[in-house]
């Protein structure tokens, strides 16, 4: 983490640095593929998870970070929380539409595609 601490001002043991490199770990990890780099942002990612209850940005890495480690449920949870304090994102009905098709629930993945329809055009 020390790589990444150096470009975050905020004092190491406060949330806001808890939260900003949790995100930028899960990051990380999403640009390079990598779900052993999840592991790096999960101790992050759960304490600032903790301390900040409406955050769509950070329950939506928290989510990735649980679907890369084949927590689905919790993953699930997770994007649903992030929808419920922001609906209009469209990469996150996108991403959680795409884990309930796995999980063989086609008729809620459609319906979460159709309101990211709806929304791309105002993007």
């Amino acid at each position: 983490p020390e790589s990444l601490q150096s470009y975050f001002p905020a004092d190491r043991n406060s949330s806001a640095a808890d939260r900003n490199l949790g995100i930028a770990w899960a990051q990380v990890a999403e640009n390079y593929r990598d779900p052993l780099l999840f592991e790096k942002a999960w101790p992050f990612l759960r304490t600032a998870g903790g301390s900040r209850p409406r955050d769509p940005v950070l329950y939506a890495k928290i989510g990735e970070a649980l679907e890369s480690a084949s927590k689905t449920d919790e993953a699930e949870k997770a994007y649903r929380l992030s929808l419920h304090q922001d609906p209009d994102q469209v990469d996150i009905l996108l991403r959680l539409a795409a884990l309930l098709e796995r999980a063989a629930r086609g008729a809620e993945a459609r319906t979460l595609r159709n309101r990211a329809a709806i929304i791309l055009p105002r993007q």
